[in-house]
């Protein structure tokens, strides 16, 4: 099976990259990355997945404060 490099094959690989790119760089968000790369968000995604990129960027200190806000309303006074 062949597959035609064509301009078309071309500009959407080069849009997928770039917003690949610009999205892991926190340039833009994961819905512009999305249409930039021609792609529904799921779809972008799971691009995203593929290549070991987080879709999800939470820093730690934000979840350690999550854990504990979590662990203070479970706990009885």
């Amino acid at each position: 099976m062949t597959v035609p490099f064509d301009q078309a094959l071309l500009e959407q690989g080069v849009g997928v990259d770039m917003a690949i790119k610009l999205y892991d760089d926190g340039i833009i968000s994961l819905g512009k990355a999305a249409k930039l790369a021609g792609l529904g968000q799921e779809a972008f995604m799971q691009v995203l997945g593929a290549m070991a990129i987080p879709v999800v960027r939470y820093p730690s200190t934000d979840v350690a404060d999550e854990v504990r806000s979590f662990l203070e309303s479970i706990t009885p006074p």
